[in-house]
């Protein structure tokens, strides 16, 4: 239930009621925490509508494998191109809106989605993240990552 964005901190009423610290990160300059950004009940929605999205999950090998669904612009590394998709659906609209209300140290006052990705990760099927690095140039200066349904450790290197 965090968004990651490097030794700031603030604390911020959330839209659903709850209250969530902006925390920067001590070494990774740019690198902002949000914990508890959504609520157990927010996340569990978000998880009930995602299962109920069609095609549905399905199979990707990115960055290993993983169930994945996507919205929004279509990113392509081959061709060094960005394709407009169909309008973020508005219960991303609305998790956007709300990162644009936290207070500094976040970096999101003017953030806009143009993309969103869903992974779901089953450790038992083998699935996981490999080591990749996000092409700035076609993602732009800001991703954002929302973990839901368990605890995530990011681990980053110098590039």
């Amino acid at each position: 239930r965090s968004v990651g964005r490097g030794s700031e901190s603030a604390v911020v009423n959330a839209a659903a009621g709850g209250r969530c610290e902006v925390r920067a990160h001590a070494v990774l300059r740019g690198l902002f925490l949000v914990h508890d950004f959504v609520t157990e009940e927010e996340e569990a929605a978000l998880l009930q509508w995602m299962d109920g999205q069609q095609p549905g999950w399905r199979l990707r090998h990115f960055n290993g494998p993983a169930l994945g669904m996507r919205w929004g612009a279509t990113t392509d590394l081959r061709r060094r191109s960005v394709t407009l998709g169909a309008p973020m659906p508005p219960p991303l609209l609305a998790l956007t809106a709300r990162m644009r209300t936290l207070p500094v140290p976040s970096p999101l006052a003017g953030f806009e989605a143009n993309e969103a990705n869903a992974l779901r990760y089953v450790r038992a099927e083998g699935h996981f993240l490999g080591p990749h690095c996000d092409d700035r140039q076609l993602s732009g200066d800001t991703l954002v990552n929302l973990s839901l349904a368990g605890e995530a450790t990011m681990t980053y290197a110098h590039d």
